[in-house]
């Protein structure tokens, strides 16, 4: 069976820290960003070959931040929670 023309991407963001800055390409291949607490998750469609990346910024002086990029539901990026200050998940569409 021939899979679809786009995919279903989802970039899921996890930790502790009380404070982040998500700073991402979204579904039209633009940067976005979003201020906030984890867990964070952002679903949207795209064509083969398309870059994927989420960045994520732990602004609190502790706590823990990790991501990860899933395409149809599979993870193919994924760093661990961690105490870094900044983390980045790329990965393209296959």
């Amino acid at each position: 069976m021939d899979k679809p023309a786009s995919a279903r991407i989802e970039y899921h963001v996890t930790g502790t820290s009380s404070n982040i800055r998500v700073i991402y390409l979204n579904d039209l291949a633009y940067r976005a960003e979003k201020v906030g607490t984890p867990p964070w998750k952002f679903s949207f469609r795209a064509t083969k070959d398309r870059i994927l990346e989420v960045q994520v910024d732990n602004l609190s002086a502790d706590g823990t931040v990790g991501c990860e990029i899933l395409v149809y539901g599979e993870p193919i990026y994924t760093i661990e929670e961690t105490t870094d200050s900044t983390i980045t998940c790329t990965a393209v569409v296959p």
